[in-house]
């Protein structure tokens, strides 16, 4: 019995050792060099998903939200579902409008503004409100005293956002006519930052 064992010990041994040449005598070059082009196909498609539908990477250009952010900053925000929120941190863009001429097709600012809001801007105090209410902005780089001519109160209708840049007094923002109120379908992406 024991011979039996130990026979079917050395075979099974001695099998292992046959297949796993005859394995790896089956892999050529060319399965090799196919398998790689496989393999990088695949992480080629995982990030475009991932990256061209899920998240964007965005460089910062400017110093429009300092302190929060600094120019030449890398930023993801998320893409796909992304509904816009008070105080959120959002990438604007657009083709053939006023952003894109004055802002080289991209704006990174802060949400005030959603659907439904009214702000206000008091530039004597350097006070924000919306809905009569006035905003802590612990995140503002100083007081909000620069006029770049919107009229208020602005009612922030269906459709759009309004945005601010946290270093307030140095930033193109929708205070300005030329920006406005940024509609929802020129948001490329955002980001909670509360």
């Amino acid at each position: 019995m024991n011979r039996r064992r130990n026979g079917g010990k050395e075979r099974s041994a001695y099998s292992k050792q046959t297949y796993a040449r005859s394995v790896s005598a089956k892999v050529t070059p060319s399965i090799l060099l196919l398998t790689i082009l496989r393999d990088i196909v695949f992480a080629a498609i995982i990030t475009y998903v991932f990256f061209g539908v899920l998240l964007n990477i965005v460089v910062v250009k400017g110093n429009s939200m300092n302190p929060t952010l600094k120019d030449g900053q890398l930023m993801v925000v998320q893409k796909l579902g992304y509904v816009p929120q008070f105080a959120d941190i959002v990438v604007c863009v657009s083709v053939g409008n006023k952003i894109e001429e004055k802002c080289n097709n991209q704006i990174v600012k802060r949400v005030i503004g959603v659907e439904g809001d009214t702000i206000e801007i008091d530039y004597t105090a350097g006070i924000v409100y919306r809905n009569g209410e006035p905003l802590d902005e612990a995140y503002v780089n100083s007081p909000t005293n620069a006029d770049l001519g919107q009229q208020f109160p602005l009612y922030v209708p269906e459709g759009f956002i309004f945005v601010l840049g946290d270093n307030r007094n140095s930033s193109f923002d929708s205070r300005s006519p030329d920006i406005g109120l940024v509609p929802k379908d020129q948001i490329v992406g955002g980001k909670s930052y509360k």
